[in-house]
């Protein structure tokens, strides 16, 4: 009888530790789909990766030898909007009696998302994302480092984690990459209405659309019409066209 009871036990507080660890607010949660609540997470840890990514560049453009304020204004502004996207996420998580998985975020994240490799293939040949391109040459750096006496790396000069301007080069390849980063973004969403277990969701998929989608789509069109006025010029008036273009997000 007390091995009986003691098995009674166990299985109950496995039972509770199960539901415990699952997480969902059983008050709240009503045909909210755990596959559902999974693929808003991700949404979530992608924006977070974007913000980041847009980060990155921001601190780029206000390099001293590079200087480009009005770019660093508008991939500022990119990284604070992709972040309030991710916390509109996490808000609507909670309103479902979802629950939240965050995730560790690098900048490494950000160049798997923008992998011309893969999906990106047909709309940009050929296309190395840039924070990808410095980020291999830091890990080459850093791969070199344990090999080379310290002698050596102080007479040349080298300095870990350190661009120089043809890393990332100038405005419209940073641009390309974060229209890059903004079509993966938009694809992701379009991926919601293609899941059946989203499909039962109404609300899920109003939410989406209403409050995501649209202005996702509308980053996009923004994106390659800056990227479009750029490439206008010819390579000899670029610097000119970027400047004026930096003026213009300057204001």
């Amino acid at each position: 009888m007390e091995v009986r009871n003691g098995i009674l036990v166990w299985c109950s507080l496995f039972a509770a530790t199960a539901a415990f660890s699952k997480n969902y607010v059983s008050e709240v949660r009503q045909n909210f789909h755990e596959k559902s609540n999974s693929d808003l997470v991700g949404q979530m840890a992608a924006y977070q990766t974007a913000s980041l990514g847009y980060m990155a560049y921001a601190s780029y453009f206000d390099r001293g030898n590079v200087h480009l304020p009005g770019f660093r204004k508008f991939f500022l502004a990119a990284s604070e909007r992709a972040l309030k996207d991710s916390q509109r996420l996490i808000d609507y998580i909670n309103r479902r009696g979802g629950r939240l998985n965050f995730q560790n975020i690098d900048i490494n994240d950000a160049c798997k998302m923008m992998d011309a490799a893969g999906h990106m293939e047909l709309e940009f040949p050929g296309q190395d994302p840039l924070i990808c391109r410095f980020l291999k040459k830091s890990d080459e750096y850093d791969h070199l480092k344990h090999k080379t006496k310290k002698k050596h790396l102080a007479g040349t000069g080298a300095s870990q984690g350190q661009s120089e301007p043809e890393d990332w080069q100038n405005g419209l390849m940073a641009l390309t990459d974060a229209l890059l980063m903004e079509r993966t973004q938009l694809k992701y969403l379009h991926q919601f209405f293609e899941r059946p277990e989203n499909l039962r969701d109404k609300h899920l998929l109003h939410t989406i659309e209403d409050e995501f989608l649209g202005e996702q789509t509308r980053r996009v069109k923004k994106l390659g019409d800056l990227i479009t006025r750029l490439k206008l010029y010819p390579e000899q008036d670029y610097p000119l066209g970027e400047y004026v273009m930096d003026l213009e997000m300057s204001s």
